[in-house]
């Protein structure tokens, strides 16, 4: 599909309803000494439309390498580089990220959305809080305009005080309900704490609409990257 110095890490795909396969990736470069990457974080999109025979590498947006994760046993990049897509009833196609606007900054979360079948993206919209770090956004598209996203938040800017944010559009990404927190377990496991929990545990949580319409989420929290930690889930009801 590609070829590149630059480390390409995939977390996502989505299927139109005219049968193109879209990815969602993120590449870093990590050529300087060192395990720590450098320059800018590029999200692409990866589009097929005969099956996978041919692939067509769509940059949605660069940003920035945001603030570094100084959790026990964390690499610096760990808060950079996430992706998540899916396609609507529609056809039109989703793509939440994440990324800092300036070298270091507080990581937001952000969206684009395509009605040519990834080929090409609208204008970003922020949808995480600007004063916090926030990492990891999860998103599902169903009907038409109906999308349902997570993404994980420090609260205060304290790194060991993170929570789980959940937003939803119904139409077509214009406009999105207030935050609400899903991580709202106060106790259970020695990393919680009414602030939150300590640290993200893991980058690959879930979501998803059922055929009844409810919402499951799926994340991972934890005492530091190294853990121990758990699963953690929540619905709407």
């Amino acid at each position: 599909m590609v070829e590149s110095r630059r480390y390409y890490f995939a977390f996502d795909s989505t299927v139109t309803p005219r049968g193109a396969v879209v990815f969602s990736e993120s590449s870093l470069s990590y050529t300087a000494p060192g395990p720590n990457p450098e320059g800018v974080v590029q999200h692409h999109a990866f589009v097929s439309e005969d099956h996978g025979a041919t692939w067509q590498s769509v940059l949605v947006d660069e940003v920035e390498l945001g603030e570094d994760c100084v959790a026990e046993g964390c690499s610096s990049d760990f808060y950079n580089g996430h992706t998540s897509v899916s396609a609507d009833a529609s056809g039109r196609l989703y793509f939440t990220y994440d990324g800092a606007p300036t070298p270091g900054g507080r990581q937001r979360i952000w969206l684009r959305t395509s009605e040519n079948g990834g080929h090409s993206w609208s204008d970003r919209v922020r949808l995480s809080d600007a004063t916090e770090v926030a990492t990891s956004p999860a998103l599902e598209a169903s009907g038409r305009g109906d999308v349902r996203m997570w993404y994980m938040q420090t609260r205060g800017r304290n790194h060991d005080a993170w929570n789980v944010w959940y937003r939803r559009s119904t139409d077509g990404g214009t406009s999105w309900s207030a935050p609400v927190r899903i991580s709202d377990a106060t106790s259970g496991a020695g990393y919680k704490t009414a602030a939150g929990f300590m640290e993200v545990y893991g980058d690959y949580g879930e979501i998803a609409i059922t055929n009844q319409g409810e919402t499951i989420a799926v994340w991972g929290e934890g005492f530091s990257w190294t853990g121990p930690g758990g699963a953690w889930w929540n619905r709407t009801r």
